[in-house]
């Protein structure tokens, strides 16, 4: 449901920004939350509907990889996908602690020469 109103909000400045820079890739960066998919693909559709100009090619969603706790030996380590139950830890091969990171969303643009 709050991808919607994050939508709106991101919608609003890419309408200022592109104003001056029309052909620049919006990067949206997500990071920390529960499941990076499911955010990603729910602020993608909620995207589209609300600049439905922003094509697919214009439009990059990516959720970073955020260091999980583990519950066994208390080390930190990287996991690839916020939800990945299937993570464990390098060191000891325990399972990593829930998620308690708020959501951080971050908008970027790049010119289409340096999207990838």
């Amino acid at each position: 449901m709050h991808e919607s109103l994050l939508a709106e909000a991101i919608a609003a400045r890419v309408r200022r920004h592109a104003r001056s820079s029309p052909s620049d890739v919006l990067r949206v960066v997500v990071r920390g939350g529960q499941d990076g998919s499911t955010i990603a693909a729910a602020l993608r559709l909620h995207l589209r509907i609300a600049i439905p100009e922003l094509d697919d090619a214009r439009l990059l969603i990516v959720h970073e990889a955020t260091d999980r706790l583990c519950s066994r030996c208390a080390s930190s380590f990287p996991a690839p996908r916020m939800a990945d139950l299937l993570a464990t830890c390098p060191s000891c091969g325990g399972a990593p602690l829930p998620i308690t990171a708020a959501e951080e969303v971050d908008v970027q643009w790049m010119t289409s020469g340096t999207a990838g």
